[in-house]
């Protein structure tokens, strides 16, 4: 089903406003939305940037007051379907995982095919890049390694952009390679269709060429060439389409008819707290968000993606050396933003791996701006964002580290062990923020759930119940309820004639406790019963 995706947030702006009067959501007796019909043709979008100051005045200042006085609580996610995921759209859309199928749908342009004729303009899908256009005429671009850290923001690229689109999250394709100086031309007079600049590049050609020239030279020189005198550098194949500027932080883009749900009510931004948390993303931003039209001018629509996955894996928290000891004057000089000599020196044993340790602390996590999607963030987002971390297999971790191509073999393994470490931890508190259970049939006499945390080994050697509840579309209990303690993961959850109401539909709700404590939400299922047999129509955490 492709419905309007207005219609589809009203309906689950009403159930939330229903929710709040204490009476449950009364979900159609319709089959869930799967995809979503936002990719109809628009006209071509200016190129949107913003102020900095304004923008950081609104996220430091603006938005936290509003928010503060706010009165009712956070809008839930508008970006859901009745069984509480996320359909496909413009800003998600799952590709199979099994490593042959992913690599085909990822690598939809291939990588780079040398020479390289180097552009005058920006490269804003991640840090100090070049922008470049390889032989077969697409447009790249290329970033190196910190001098004293070979490999470690090349890889992190790699390896990130190929697990954040695992996870379902439009991202550019990164390939690693390298190339000699022969490799590389300058042709200041030559333009491209998915050209990004500002406008203000100088026009002589000489001038340009000039400039180019020394933009180039800069680039090769930022780190030193292998053993065999070549450069090795990321390349980002940017953009796939037309880049339209930056995805708005909140509210929804002015100049996309197919925009209708505010960014910060996405359930998909939300849940980037978990995904930068797990992949040590502790320089992420809202500027790490980019809009590209894809398709003819006036028969294209906006994909959204993440960028600036160079960022990742701990590249941006690397500490070169231990920081001296500040004294009270230098940090009433810098308002005490004097780096803390407490804080000990990046390993150095393995310099392609960041400052990156298994410990996650996942509630502490934020961006390095604020970001509010991620603030409004609830139990059932978190829950959402963890499955599908869950769905990114052991061996889909590993055809990612490969891509980074770490020349060492234990700097691989580490760094391998490292982000399935950092998985677990995001995951059992993912699925702590409620009752982890969904659905996985219904029959006439109960509905089978299964508690993920339970079937994965969460809540070894605790004690799980749950509290069965029953109500009638009003909120009414039409049953006293039950408790359940069942041996294993998968379970049946009975559903009483004398449960169901007047009208067939009921409403059953399941609050698990691991060792006596209740979990911070709920699971509660819609279902239906009449002549045709029992049927689920709605889910909510």
């Amino acid at each position: 089903m492709r419905p309007i995706f207005s219609l589809l947030a009203v309906l689950t702006l009403s159930a939330a406003t229903l929710a709040c009067a204490r009476r449950p959501a009364r979900f159609a007796d319709a089959t869930p939305v799967t995809e979503v019909a936002d990719d109809e043709p628009i006209d071509l979008p200016l190129l949107v940037e913003y102020n900095d100051v304004v923008e950081f005045s609104d996220l430091f200042v603006g938005r936290p007051l509003v928010e503060a006085m706010r009165t009712t609580r956070k809008p839930p996610p508008a970006d859901i379907n009745a069984h509480d995921e996320v359909p496909t759209s413009s800003w998600f859309a799952p590709v199979s995982l099994e490593p042959s199928a992913f690599e085909l749908a990822y690598t939809e342009s291939g990588p780079p095919v040398p020479p390289y004729r180097v552009l005058l303009e920006r490269a804003p899908s991640g840090n100090n890049g070049i922008a470049v256009i390889d032989q077969l005429g697409r447009r790249f671009e290329l970033r190196r390694d910190p001098a004293d850290r070979p490999e470690v923001r090349t890889a992190a690229a790699a390896v990130s952009a190929r697990i954040v689109r695992a996870l379902g999250y439009y991202a550019p394709e990164v390939y690693i390679s390298d190339a000699a100086d022969g490799d590389f031309a300058i042709a200041p007079d030559d333009s491209h269709p998915s050209s990004i600049t500002s406008g203000m590049e100088p026009q002589d050609p000489e001038v340009r060429r000039k400039q180019l020239t020394k933009t180039l030279q800069e680039w090769l020189e930022s780190a030193p060439a292998n053993k065999k005198g070549a450069y090795r550098f990321s390349a980002t194949r940017w953009p796939p389409g037309i880049d339209v500027g930056r995805t708005p932080v909140a509210g929804v883009r002015s100049n996309d008819p197919n925009d209708r749900v505010p960014h910060e009510n996405r359930r998909t931004l939300r849940a980037m707290k978990l995904v930068g948390a797990w992949l040590g993303m502790t320089r992420f931003t809202p500027h790490d968000l980019r809009d590209v039209y894809r398709g003819i001018p006036g028969e294209g629509h906006l994909v959204h993606y993440i960028v600036g996955m160079d960022k990742s894996l701990g590249t941006e928290a690397i500490v070169g050396k231990r920081p001296e000891q500040k004294d009270e004057m230098t940090l009433l000089a810098t308002l005490g933003f004097a780096p803390d000599p407490n804080i000990p020196p990046t390993q150095r044993k393995y310099k392609a791996l960041g400052a990156l340790g298994e410990e996650v602390d996942v509630g502490r996590y934020g961006p390095a701006l604020p970001f509010p999607a991620m603030d409004q963030i609830d139990g059932a987002d978190a829950y959402w964002a963890a499955k599908r971390i869950a769905s990114v297999t052991d061996e889909m971790v590993q055809l990612a580290v490969r891509a980074g191509k770490v020349g060492n073999s234990d700097a691989r393994k580490l760094l391998f062990e490292l982000i399935l470490a950092r998985k677990r931890h995001v995951l059992a508190w993912g699925y702590a923020q409620t009752t982890p259970c969904d659905v996985e049939a219904v029959e006439d006499r109960g509905i089978v759930v299964v508690d993920r945390a339970v079937a994965e080994g969460f809540t070894a050697g605790q004690t799980v119940e749950y509290v069965v509840s029953y109500f009638d579309s009003s909120g009414e209990p039409t049953h006293p309820g039950a408790v359940l303690s069942p041996e294993g993961a998968r379970f049946a959850v009975p559903i009483p004639r004398s449960a169901v109401a007047a009208d067939g539909y009921t409403v059953i709700r399941l609050m698990g406790e691991v060792g006596g404590v209740p979990a911070p939400r709920h699971l509660e299922m819609h279902v239906i019963r009449d002549g045709k047999g029992t049927r689920l129509v709605g889910v909510r955490h």
